[in-house]
């Protein structure tokens, strides 16, 4: 029972190998955001506002509809630069390891663009007239809020370092970040950003129970089949009351799969697993 053994005590997420093109742009595109007030180039912040920034008003966006696309990877702002990296770095990492490194980008770009798409929106209604709402807006916080809402919809009682300074559940996380984007937004604050982070915790919602139903099928997830017990049927005069079983099927990930075959273990012993599962075990044991 070396799988086992070796899965009890260790009992840790394969490592993050995701290639680091996402920060890597951010930092790059911060570096050129910021050339006009070192080296006196006021044209660049010109062209980034005019055609890279999101307009928030949908009639200069409607103009601009290619603006959804790059809008993200700018920040003026360097401490909000850190943050994202930070949240990227974490919650990257974390649906990495559940869902697959090739669904990490394609996430990350949805809660963007989700947030963008939420933000002009609602900023073409009446009641966003009293939100102070920057004409146009940058960062990448929509994305990383995809992914953090992606993770604690199937790991809510995992515990991580929030920013490497203390340790929290992922569920209270998820909990208490859509709570304080609507204080801010109620009392005014950082309005654009807001909007961002709520949309983008939509996606990453939707994105993951979508999965849970089977619409999305990213390569990594196993089903797996589990038994349900149902009312007892009866089966005839000699067999009163004898109960039913029946199967059902449920996407997970591969750390959750890896959970249900340890408790088979558990509950049946290392015969009651099937050819497959065995070479599962054995092959996630050699990426720990």
């Amino acid at each position: 029972m070396a799988i086992f053994r070796r899965y009890k005590v260790q009992k840790r997420q394969q490592r993050f190998r995701l290639h680091m093109v996402i920060p890597v742009l951010l930092v790059a595109c911060y570096v050129i955001s910021s050339l006009p007030a070192s080296t006196g180039m006021p044209e660049v912040q010109t062209f980034l506002r005019d055609y890279v920034y999101l307009p928030t008003h949908f009639t200069d966006f409607w103009h601009r509809p290619w603006t959804l696309f790059t809008f993200f990877f700018f920040h003026e702002n360097p401490i909000l630069l850190l943050i994202n990296l930070g949240g990227y770095f974490i919650f990257s990492s974390l649906t990495s390891n559940l869902l697959g490194r090739k669904v990490v980008f394609p996430l990350f770009i949805l809660g963007n663009i989700t947030g963008a798409v939420f933000l002009v929106l609602l900023t073409s209604l009446p009641f966003a007239r009293a939100l102070d709402i920057p004409a146009y807006t940058c960062g990448s916080g929509g994305g990383i809020m995809a992914l953090l809402l992606a993770s604690t919809f199937y790991i809510p009682l995992k515990v991580v370092r929030f920013y490497g300074l203390f340790p929290v559940k992922l569920k209270y996380v998820g909990m208490a970040l859509p709570a304080i984007s609507i204080i801010f937004l109620v009392a005014g604050k950082f309005a654009d950003l807001q909007l961002q982070y709520l949309g983008g915790m939509l996606s990453g919602m939707f994105f993951a129970t979508a999965i849970r139903r089977g619409n999305v099928h990213p390569g990594s997830l196993k089903p797996v089949k589990k038994k349900k017990r149902i009312v007892p049927v009866l089966h005839g005069p000699s067999q009163p009351g004898k109960s039913t079983v029946k199967t059902e099927e449920e996407i997970v990930s591969p750390q959750e799969y890896v959970d249900y075959l340890l408790e088979k273990i558990l509950r049946n012993g290392m015969d009651s697993l099937q050819e497959d599962e065995r070479k599962y075990l054995d092959n996630y044991s050699k990426k720990l």
